[in-house]
């Protein structure tokens, strides 16, 4: 963490000097770091989501909060490897290495995560090893695994996969860990082995074409 950034010298903070309290025997690999929301940080790590204060005056005194698979009861993520945190208009959605997406579903009285509800293939996605999320301007929300890009709509629930997305980046190559979405365009990109994948949320149509079936004569 970078103390006073808006200064000519900044300083790092980190557990060897002044974040004491920090966790790093579990939350040594972070994946990825969330805006900040409601006053607090979020990060994906490989053993949990960890969260904490953003504003908090002296460093010794932060409290991390980490949430992980061993968690008490309805505090619990079915999967502690987090890859992405995305922090949106319907709330805080997390990309998992296995177990989906899960959604921040309750909060305590200090704002932190009290619960979580969690979306896989049950529910409609094309995969559990989810790489990350963006919402578009029109609050949907984009789920990238490997070989697929899927929209998930937040008021109902369901998920619209777009399969056809893979063959416009060559058959054999995978989706990497990063979608993102420009405001300023409108247009959504998406890492891939080979390159980038841009396009415009609103114009993505979904094929509802069946082929002719044909039966020998």
């Amino acid at each position: 963490m970078l103390e006073n950034p808006r200064q000519d010298r900044g300083r790092f903070l980190h557990h060897h000097n002044e974040l004491k309290n920090y966790p790093i025997d579990k939350t040594a690999y972070i994946r990825h770091i969330g805006p900040e929301r409601a006053g607090k940080l979020w990060a994906g790590t490989s053993m949990g989501l960890l969260v904490f204060n953003a504003d908090t005056e002296v460093p010794q005194q932060t409290v991390f909060h980490l949430y992980g698979q061993e968690d008490t009861a309805g505090k619990s993520l079915i999967n502690s490897n987090i890859h992405y945190v995305c922090s949106g208009s319907h709330g805080v959605f997390l990309a998992t290495g296995g177990g989906g997406v899960s959604r921040v579903s309750a909060w305590d009285r200090e704002g932190f995560p009290a619960g979580f509800q969690s979306y896989t293939r049950k529910d409609g996605l094309p995969s559990d090893n989810i790489l990350s999320i963006a919402e578009s301007a029109d609050g949907y929300l984009w789920v990238c695994s490997e070989e697929n890009i899927t929209r998930f709509d937040p008021a109902t629930g369901r998920f619209r996969n777009f399969d056809e997305t893979n063959q416009l980046i060559r058959n054999g190559l995978i989706f990497e860990a990063s979608v993102l979405f420009s405001r300023r365009t409108g247009k959504m990109k998406v890492g891939y082995s080979h390159g980038i994948l841009v396009f415009t949320p609103e114009e993505l149509v979904h094929s509802s074409f069946v082929p002719p079936s044909f039966l020998p004569a």
